[in-house]
């Protein structure tokens, strides 16, 4: 027998040799099953979605280390835990039961040679985790790089293994978003074990947790565009963060914005707002404003006459006036060219430009407030 929980609270009941669930505390229902009607479909839905992906660069490795030798989500989340850097809810075994205090792994440090495994596909010769469970994060960390977590000094860091062009764009658009006053990880360049790694810290507050677009998705039922119910939610809770990174990924040309980058900061279990916003190793990789962007389903420049047309996008003029005159300045623009190409400069100040100006409302007779 295992339990979902959240902390120290049961959630629900499950055995996945008969299939058999009961539900235990609906409360503390992860978003992305809260919808669903009560069973063991339950357990195949959050393990699958709290899982690391199958294209994930060497996950064939990390499982093989782990004795497990397929990716079955309900097997992997048992092995783990289903423990995650980014919130508190994880599976407990009814015997051998653990306190959240003595298995949570984002205030306590955990061990780094599974982490080893999945950033280089290298296995140390000792290695090999048999036991029944692990303490890890690295089988519920999402993406396709291959990167490890780091237990240090002050807290926990993802190091990412990237090519020198995207980690220079995680750098420059730190100081992108630090513009636009939008809160980001911090990415900085790191070595590890001879490769190029950017590095940002997780926040691991107990209190913080994440909720991610993608269970949003699920909690709907829906697709992700500009008239979808998420989209509506997000911009009720926050549409001035929310506004501010689609124009940072306008600015950018960030063509990976999907669900599971980005999401909304659940603070003491209460959603506060839009989580600051993390994985910019696809900004600065489209080549005009006729891209797709994921979180509006339609391209960049449209996304910007949708979004103009929204009363908040025009309270933006100040900030966006100070970003730009930022983006002309020489220091800005030396601290940019150290990473990255001068087209790339120049389109960043001409789109700067162009967002600026629709907030001075240049175009009044196209603009309806919402």
């Amino acid at each position: 027998m295992f339990y979902l929980k959240y902390k120290d609270s049961k959630v629900f009941a499950f055995d996945p040799i008969d299939c058999y669930f009961k539900m235990l505390n609906k409360q503390y229902l992860p978003m992305c099953i809260k919808n669903l009607p009560d069973g063991y479909e339950m357990v195949r839905v959050f393990c699958r979605q709290r899982v690391l992906h199958n294209s994930r660069v060497y996950a064939k490795d990390i499982l093989l280390a782990c004795c497990l030798e397929e990716l079955d989500s309900v097997s992997i989340c048992l092995k783990s835990r289903a423990l995650c850097v980014t919130d508190n809810y994880w599976i407990d075994a009814s015997k051998n039961s653990k306190t959240w205090e003595e298995i949570n792994i984002r205030n306590h440090a955990f061990d780094h040679a599974l982490g080893v495994v999945a950033l280089t596909g290298k296995a140390d010769g000792n290695i090999g985790f048999s036991s029944e469970k692990i303490r890890t994060g690295e089988l519920t960390v999402k993406g396709n790089h291959a990167k490890l977590l780091m237990w240090q000094k002050k807290g926990i860091y993802l190091y990412k293994n990237l090519s020198l062009r995207k980690i220079a764009a995680e750098i420059v658009s730190n100081v992108i978003a630090a513009a636009l006053t939008l809160d980001s990880a911090y990415y900085s360049y790191q070595k590890f074990q001879d490769l190029h790694c950017s590095k940002c810290r997780i926040d691991n507050a107990i209190e913080h947790e994440l909720l991610l677009c993608e269970d949003l998705l699920l909690f709907y039922g829906c697709n992700m565009n500009i008239n979808s119910k998420v989209y509506e939610y997000i911009m009720e809770v926050d549409a001035r963060n929310f506004i501010l990174m689609q124009i940072f990924d306008y600015l950018t040309l960030n063509t990976n914005r999907n669900g599971e980058n980005y999401g909304l900061l659940v603070d003491n279990g209460v959603i506060t707002g839009l989580y600051p916003i993390f994985d910019h190793d696809a900004c600065f990789k489209g080549k005009n404003d006729k891209e797709f962007y994921m979180v509006t389903g339609m391209s960049f420049a449209e996304t910007l006459e949708e979004i103009r047309k929204h009363k908040v996008f025009l309270s933006l003029v100040e900030p966006l006036e100070d970003a730009n005159t930022f983006f002309e300045s020489a220091r800005f623009k030396s601290f940019f060219l150290q990473y990255l190409t001068v087209n790339d400069y120049m389109g960043l100040a001409a789109r700067s430009k162009t967002i600026l100006g629709m907030a001075k409302n240049i175009f009044p007779d196209r603009v309806e407030l919402i």
